[in-house]
């Protein structure tokens, strides 16, 4: 029978400290006992290393977009500067908060999110993690934006072959729906089970949305499940606010660094750009 007893490290007395009592640590019999138990490194090391890789395979990152833009200082009045002068700020540096906050106004994020096709998000749902996508989607989308559109609901695509899919979705309470052609809520659609068989490029038309679907690659993978949000334009506002970001280089500078963090790098990016472009053009009309 193996002995697995670990053994007591072996102190000794000594007398050359302070104190006249030192301890002598027996390395070789505390390496021994511990290789005895070789097999719980082993495993421990086993498990962070699932541990790690289930992490990194099973969570959505989130990554983080930013840029820089150099804000006009503005010359005002002098009745103005000294108002302001007399609040502790320079003409320049209140002229740059004001921009700073016209920059991250309601009015601002409502003018980009309208000149982006954001109002449709793109998923790809595989065996765990759920992965929205811009480009390189299978299918392309165009929906009648005169029709009312089922808001926030999941609508399932699945490929049957390169000339037919099912269409799918569920709903279990009230759900809105959107007019985005005039901008308003159509009336509320109630609970619903929905599945049917369509052809690519067919028009397809029901009291919950209207759209048509193309396949671009009708060889993906069938095992995928693609489905498709619609978003009103209010709530990608606040959800582009709350993650926005905007702060000054330093305290003396004209230059702002603006950040949006999300799912998708890729549409952070480009409404960074947009919101930076749509914030020139409103300077430019003043």
């Amino acid at each position: 029978m193996t002995d697995n007893t670990i053994h007591n490290p072996v102190l000794k007395p000594t007398g050359n400290s302070s104190s006249g009592f030192m301890f002598d640590l027996d390395l070789k019999k505390l390496v021994f006992d511990l290789l005895k138990f070789w097999w719980l490194f082993i495993i421990s090391i086993s498990i962070s290393l699932l541990v790690v890789w289930s992490i990194h395979r099973y969570t959505i990152p989130v990554y983080k977009a930013s840029m820089k833009l150099l804000l006009e200082v503005r010359g005002g009045q002098n009745s103005k500067g000294d108002m302001m002068q007399g609040f502790g700020l320079t003409p320049g540096l209140s002229n740059i908060e004001n921009q700073i906050a016209i920059l991250s106004s309601r009015k601002m994020f409502e003018k980009t999110i309208k000149r982006l096709d954001y109002n449709l998000s793109y998923y790809i749902q595989g065996r765990v993690k759920v992965t929205e996508v811009y480009q390189g989607f299978p299918f392309v989308i165009y929906f009648d934006s005169t029709h009312v559109q089922l808001l926030n609901t999941p609508i399932h695509i699945n490929v049957i072959n390169d000339k037919k899919f099912r269409l799918s979705f569920s709903t279990k309470e009230e759900t809105p729906t959107f007019i985005y052609k005039k901008g308003i809520y159509g009336r509320p659609a109630s609970p619903a089970e929905f599945s049917k068989t369509y052809n690519f490029g067919e028009i397809i038309t029901t009291q919950w949305f209207s759209l048509a679907i193309y396949c671009k690659n009708c060889t993906a993978n069938k095992s995928n499940d693609y489905f498709i949000k619609f978003h009103s334009p209010s709530s990608l506002v606040e959800s582009y606010r709350s993650r926005f970001n905007i702060y000054k280089a330093d305290e003396n500078s004209s230059i702002v660094q603006l950040s949006l963090t999300g799912t998708n790098n890729f549409k952070n990016i480009k409404f960074l750009n947009k919101l930076a472009e749509v914030f020139i053009e409103s300077n430019l009309e003043e």
